[in-house]
């Protein structure tokens, strides 16, 4: 069961994210990778051909212009990021492995941008059962020495047969597809995804040609620091140091030494009324207010945590609320699915809302600066 509250979805998700980082403090410790407690396993796959890992010293690619405001670690950063943001993270669920476990009544974009769902309507299946394909942070297999390795566990610690399961395909040199199931044989179908996804290394699948719903969005391809090109002048912008791993969204100090200008922009394709109605807003800050931004709607509101300076801003790229007229009896019991969402871009700035209109303004600019 998902439940929404404050702009945020908690479920299973959540838990599994704490489950990874356990699990990796663990592998750490320990220097192995392989059979555990919580029935984690390596399984080699089938042989590939090795990809390179080397450390981030020079820019994969070219350095766009705006970022001379960065350091050159920073640059090489976001020459990184660039790389990442044309992969459509749907593209690594094989269709014909997921259509062996049932037929799908949403195959698209969920919440992160970094992330794809899967919500089956076959039968036999139940709408209960979904898989998630995540692009994470970080190396997997590369720390055995081999690329191919997949690893899986679960939290099902006490059953014979766990209802989910998890699966690592070291897909990228610094970089990892994490594979959530919740269906029929979890472990066995997790472990099929995840050995079909590494046949992708050499060929990614791409935003532009996808098929899958709300992949090739055009604001996919902006990167949310490029906004420093413009509220940077004048200043010292510094990305901070973790989080920034993954191009659609941005964390930064916009005077480097001073943690009171730190900013946090992130790319949601979620509920739309969870941040942008006004009146479920201000369940959470009854001093939230309606504002517009380059013509779209935006919500302006105090931050979760933080300073009692910090503020957040955020705008749907929707110019009118989602209408429920949409909704299908395809939506009825799926867990995943895009009825009433849109792309939100959400601003928290500590240093105040000046700053962070300032911020929003800027980044709405390049938005609509792009082909739609």
């Amino acid at each position: 069961m998902m439940v929404e509250s404050g702009g945020r979805v908690e479920s299973v998700v959540a838990f599994a994210a704490v489950r990874k980082v356990l699990v990796a403090v663990a592998m750490l410790l320990s220097g192995v990778v392989g059979t555990s407690s919580c029935t984690s396993t390596s399984t080699p796959a089938a042989p590939l051909p090795t990809l390179a890992a080397p450390p981030l010293t020079a820019p994969p690619g070219p350095i766009p212009a705006w970022a001379t405001v960065l350091s050159p670690q920073d640059q090489m950063m976001i020459a990184y990021r660039d790389t990442l943001r044309p992969l459509d993270p749907c593209g690594y669920l094989d269709d014909a492995v997921i259509h062996l476990i049932g037929t799908p009544n949403y195959f698209g974009a969920d919440r992160e941008f970094s992330r794809c769902s899967v919500s089956f309507k076959s039968p036999d299946i139940g709408p209960g059962s979904t898989i998630m394909a995540s692009m994470v942070p970080g190396i997997t297999g590369q720390r055995q020495g081999d690329e191919s390795v997949i690893t899986t566990d679960t939290y099902d610690d006490n059953k014979a047969k766990p209802d989910h399961c998890f699966a690592d395909a070291p897909v990228g040199d610094r970089w990892y597809i994490s594979f959530t199931v919740d269906s029929g044989d979890p472990c066995a179908a997790a472990r099929d995804i995840a050995t079909a996804a590494l046949t992708r290394r050499l060929d990614p699948p791409l935003r532009a040609t996808s098929k899958y719903a709300h992949m090739n969005s055009p604001l996919a391809a902006l990167d949310p620091c490029a906004v420093l090109g413009t509220i940077g002048q004048g200043h010292h912008p510094a990305l901070a140091e973790d989080g920034n791993d993954l191009p659609w969204q941005c964390r930064f100090q916009l005077d480097g030494n001073d943690d009171s200008t730190y900013q946090d922009i992130q790319y949601e394709f979620s509920r739309d009324r969870t941040q942008m109605d006004i009146e479920f807003v201000r369940e959470r800050d009854s001093t939230a207010k309606e504002t517009t931004i380059g013509g779209l709607r935006a919500v302006q509101s105090k931050g979760e945590w933080g300073p009692d300076s910090r503020c957040r801003i955020s705008v749907s790229t929707a110019l009118q609320p989602p209408s429920d007229a949409v909704f299908t009896p395809a939506h009825l019991g799926s867990i995943f699915d895009d009825h009433l969402k849109s792309e939100i871009i959400t601003i928290d700035a500590f240093n105040g809302c000046a700053a962070a209109r300032a911020t929003a303004e800027g980044l709405i600019g390049l938005y609509q600066q792009l082909p739609h």
